[in-house]
């Protein structure tokens, strides 16, 4: 069995030099036997002749080597000198020409300060003391990652650039999800043989190191292939394993206090009534007192008006909610801070937010069903939408042409019925109708069809569950099925229900009637999936609540905004909280919609069109994970073996245990064999030029 060394030697002169450098210590020896070191004495006796004539005597090894520290001294320096040449380093995992790539956590737990200054700046530390072990042609890459991942340095040799590169990685306020930071190390593990200029010398594994708390869940269905992972947990530690304790809780307490939900409501049994809801959760085994403060922004951003306070006591380890009652004023920008001082800043402020009133418009032209009325004019209805009915006659009339044209409207319903010659610039829905388009011209009818299958997948489809259930009598199908429909729902004579894009809208066509003068066409209407199947319409194609801008949204989350009678222009997003901060411009397609990029940073943000306030919209944290600053993947001190294995972060099928630092790279040592040959270069000199008597 061999031995491993901890110091390994690896140097590119050749043998005849090695030979030469060998001969400086010989030299060196070979002056020492040669040089007499006789000393002018004036004596007045022969008693001292005994003595000088020592210094006559053959020249001996051990007569000359005897108490000449100088000489010990001048070897030892070529020694030292011999040793930095063979180019010794602290042995590690990779040989010469090592691929490193560094992924540090920029998410918003690594902001937490219970390490020194905090996590990300203790993480950026560790990592730079690695590339500072760098042999000249180690190549290293760094990727900084939250939710999502960014490239902050390709491949390169060059330490100063990938220090200032890992320097400049700032903290962010998203979750953490390593997926997407392993998919682009996994991407970019071989690059070409020559980056930056810099050949690498022979094809090795590449070192995935991660700098992370472990905030995230596992990475099911990935799989590391010739990526080498080191896992570096940044953090508080764990409390030692006690033997005997509950090997499923750890009792690690963390001293942070965090705001986790909030939202406002207008108050329907209280008119001019806003209720503010929250919740708030206690980290920290020790009891806890904060007080929490609710402000209200002005609509320019320039001020912050204190408008309530109450005081919470937390006990350890639990959360409570809380409640504010506020008058209506209108649209309002609201936001909440708690004044406990802990070890993570970010969660200790919420934002929410009492957008504009506004009611999606939605139409319904029938002659007269009443499943589809009372839906729409039920209670649960009444305060959110904009319900109106109209005959199938009506649509001829000038003023409803005009209305249906301008895209006011959201949603338009129409049972056994359709337009005559152009669709509403809105969606729609056609029960037993189609739109007037000359794709669905061609129609072929059936009778008694089978529900098969159904897209559970699509938004109108969610939550729905027994439409094998429903009876169908009579059913009109188009022949051939147009291009672009999606089927929603498939029976045994082909799609009942589908979808159709319209440039920029949607058509949603139920190929069968609810209804006629006489009879009932399908019993769907008496099904729990036809109220679902309304409610899931009013929230994804009328803008509902789905699309309701007042829902809170996680930093650099997306989603989208309704704006009915406005496609086409632009509106401006600014930021309420920070009046300082440039505002976005982004424009409303043809349908009316607005795609919004939620910014990656807390805050309330404003929705204009030119003067006129559209929306307001929230950003939160609120993710249990970041606020829990119990670190994750680094065992307990003394933990067993069957203990520790649980503390593991599976990737893929591979489970990683992580460390408290990194195990580092081989490091050359050739520079403090360097300093040390200094130290004796001068400690020598002040022998010699002091003469000093050894």
């Amino acid at each position: 069995m061999g031995f491993n060394w901890p110091v390994q030697f690896k140097t590119s002169l050749g043998p005849g030099l090695w030979a030469a450098l060998l001969a400086v210590p010989a030299c060196i020896l070979l002056l020492y036997f040669l040089k007499l070191k006789r000393q002018p004495v004036v004596i007045s006796s022969t008693l001292l002749w005994r003595r000088s004539m020592e210094d006559l005597r053959v020249n001996s090894l051990f007569q000359r080597l005897r108490r000449n520290i100088l000489l010990f001294l001048r070897l030892l320096l070529a020694f030292l000198i011999l040793m930095a040449l063979t180019g010794p380093k602290w042995a590690g995992s990779q040989a010469q020409g090592r691929r490193l790539i560094i992924a540090i956590d920029n998410s918003a737990s690594m902001s937490a300060t219970d390490v020194k200054p905090d996590r990300l700046t203790y993480a950026k530390n560790q990592a730079s003391e690695v590339i500072g072990r760098m042999n000249s042609s180690d190549l290293a890459m760094v990727i900084a990652f939250s939710d999502t991942a960014e490239v902050v340095s390709s491949y390169t040799s060059n330490k100063n650039l990938l220090r200032q590169k890992i320097s400049g990685i700032q903290p962010t306020q998203r979750r953490s999800d390593l997926r997407d930071a392993l998919q682009v190390a996994d991407g970019l593990a071989n690059p070409s043989r020559q980056t930056d200029g810099v050949v690498a010398t022979e094809e090795t594994t590449p070192r995935l190191m991660i700098y992370t708390d472990g905030g995230f869940q596992d990475i099911s269905g990935f799989s590391l292939g010739n990526l080498e992972p080191e896992l570096v947990v940044i953090g508080s530690p764990p409390p030692p394993f006690k033997a005997g304790q509950n090997e499923d809780k750890l009792n690690y307490s963390a001293r942070n206090l965090a705001i986790l939900a909030l939202q406002a409501r207008r108050n329907d049994e209280s008119p001019n009534t806003i209720e503010v809801f929250g919740r708030i959760k206690n980290y920290d085994a020790a009891d806890t007192e904060t007080e929490l403060k609710l402000y209200r922004l002005s609509n320019a951003g320039d001020q912050k008006t204190l408008v309530d306070a109450i005081k919470l006591n937390l006990t350890g380890e639990s959360e409570r909610g809380f409640q504010f009652s506020i008058a209506d004023i209108g649209p309002q920008a609201l936001v909440v801070e708690s004044g406990f001082i802990d070890d993570l800043a970010i969660d200790n402020i919420a934002y929410t937010a009492v957008p504009p009133e506004k009611k999606p418009g939605v139409r319904l032209v029938t002659k007269g069903n009443r499943y589809l009325t009372n839906y729409f004019k039920s209670a649960g209805l009444k305060n959110s939408i904009e319900f109106s009915e109209m005959l199938p006659s009506d649509l001829s009339k000038p003023e409803v042409q005009n209305e249906l044209k301008l895209g006011t409207i959201s949603l338009v319903i129409f049972d056994s019925c359709a337009p005559a010659d152009q669709s509403p610039q809105s969606n729609c829905i056609y029960f037993g109708a189609f739109p007037p388009d000359k794709k669905f011209q061609s129609l072929k009818s059936f009778q008694n069809p089978a529900v098969l299958d159904w897209d559970s997948t699509h938004p109108l489809m969610q939550y729905i569950r027994d439409l094998g259930q429903i009876r169908i009598r009579d059913v009109r199908i188009p022949d051939p099925a147009p291009a672009g429909i999606r089927p929603l729902v498939e029976s045994d004579k082909g799609p009942v229900l589908f979808s159709s894009p319209r440039e920029g809208f949607t058509d949603v066509v139920a190929c069968f009637a609810l209804a006629d003068d006489k009879s009932f066409n399908t019993d769907w209407f008496l099904k729990y999936s036809f109220p679902l199947f309304l409610s899931n319409s009013l929230q994804h194609l009328a803008g509902l609540s789905a699309e309701s801008a007042d829902t809170n949204h996680p930093p650099g989350s997306s989603f989208s905004l309704i704006v009915p009678g406005m496609a086409g222009e632009s509106l401006q997003i600014r930021p309420l909280h920070n009046p300082a901060e440039s505002a976005n411009i982004i424009n409303i397609d043809s349908s009316g919609r607005a795609a919004i990029t939620a910014p990656a940073s807390q805050g309330v943000f404003a929705v204009n069109n030119a003067e006129k306030l559209v929306d307001l919209f929230p950003v939160d944290l609120f993710d249990d994970r970041e606020s829990d600053l119990s670190i994750r993947g680094l065992p307990p001190s003394g933990a067993p073996q069957t203990v520790a294995d649980k503390y593991q972060i599976k990737i893929g099928f591979t489970p990683v245990t992580g460390k408290g630092r990194s195990s580092g790279i081989d490091s050359p040592l050739w520079k403090a064999i360097a300093v040390l040959g200094l130290f004796v270069l001068s400690v020598e000199w002040y022998i010699y030029n002091r003469r000093v008597a050894l």
